[in-house]
């Protein structure tokens, strides 16, 4: 895999030198810049075209919203992963409109930070594949490819068990929605069986991404149940496909 070039934004230097050296060291990502306010970000973004963007709420001069409006506006269109201390309803709605890609919050583990972006763009990397094919072909997107970027947008790692679980799940559902009513009898038996282990294996891998999900958000205090995550999470790709398909 070819490195994924990288731009760090933060308004705290010792921040932006710790990240840069941890993220520097891994063998997926190449740090091209740092910049510690919007207005010299803008330029830094334009100049040097990463693949991901690294950036706080919190910036000089020119704040984090109104980078993410200009970065919109270019040509290029990297993946974006807010990493902050202030993550509240409000802002993390507003940044989804304006399409960040993944919320971490600080204080931030390194290896985590690192985790997120690469499944963060290795996702967009298979969607613009698939649009290029896309293309030439004049097909509609993959349901693998939806179902991923849903699962990596709610928090879920590939890294994790529970993703192949929850993925073939949504796989599932997909041909037989009736599979929602009695996930106990009925959705997780099928898992298991594609996946040649036990529903109760199943269950528990998917319960266990699902903390590790609402970990990374700050809300495990609101932790939902699998019930109630699988539902939201279907609903989404089923309104993602509509969409694609109008």
């Amino acid at each position: 895999m070819k490195k994924i070039r990288l731009v760090i934004v933060d308004d705290d230097p010792s921040f932006i030198r710790r990240a840069a050296e941890y993220l520097s060291g891994t063998q997926e990502i190449e740090v091209v810049g740092c910049a510690n306010d919007g207005f010299d970000a803008g330029r830094l973004i334009v100049r040097e075209q990463p693949e991901a963007v690294v950036l706080d709420f919190v910036l000089r001069r020119i704040n984090s919203l109104s980078l993410l409006r200009s970065i919109r506006a270019m040509s290029i269109q990297p993946s974006l992963i807010v990493c902050s201390a202030f993550l509240s309803d409000a802002s993390i709605g507003i940044a989804r409109s304006l399409g960040v890609d993944f919320f971490v919050g600080k204080p931030v583990c390194f290896p985590h930070l690192h985790e997120c972006i690469v499944d963060t763009v290795s996702v967009k990397r298979q969607l613009q594949e698939e649009a290029r094919s896309v293309e030439m072909m004049n097909a509609p997107p993959s349901a693998t490819a939806e179902v991923h970027r849903a699962l990596i947008s709610s928090g879920i790692s590939p890294r994790l068990s529970g993703f192949s679980f929850l993925a073939e799940g949504m796989h599932l559902l997909l041909t037989d929605q009736d599979l929602l009513k009695n996930m106990s009898q009925r959705l997780y038996p099928r898992i298991a069986q594609t996946m040649n282990t036990t529903p109760n294996n199943v269950e528990r891998n998917i319960r266990s991404a699902i903390r590790v999900a609402a970990r990374k958000c700050g809300a495990e205090s609101e932790l939902p149940t699998n019930r109630q995550f699988i539902s939201v999470l279907f609903r989404k790709i089923l309104e993602k496909q509509r969409a694609s398909l109008s």
